[in-house]
């Protein structure tokens, strides 16, 4: 990812552009400010999945906030209402610990 982190207000309608250089598919998925490693770990055991595809590899879990679908060139969701910071992160398989960044939302 080219942008590491961007902010927002609670509650704020958001719009992210993904543009996708690469020859490899790539997703973007917003989870709780502690659900990395656990959304990446499920993402990766989402391999022996044979849905994994049509889900676009976002595991149906709590700390998934908001994701986009694999190759997907735009988003739009709402920030959380909870002011902090909560990480985004591919999980396309093998991709979370090395394409991450943080949606940092501040209350005015």
């Amino acid at each position: 990812y080219d942008t590491k982190a961007f902010q927002a207000k609670p509650g704020e309608a958001l719009q992210l552009d993904f543009i996708n250089t690469d020859v490899m598919p790539h997703n973007l998925v917003i989870v709780a400010s502690d659900g990395a490693k656990k959304v990446g770990e499920a993402s990766f055991a989402m391999l022996n999945n044979p849905e994994a595809g049509t889900k676009h590899y976002v595991p149906d879990l709590p700390e998934v906030l908001a994701y986009m679908h694999v190759i997907s060139p735009e988003t739009a969701f709402r920030a959380p209402n909870k002011p902090g910071t909560d990480p985004f992160i591919c999980t396309f398989p093998g991709h979370w610990q090395a394409m991450q960044g943080a949606m940092n939302v501040v209350a005015e």
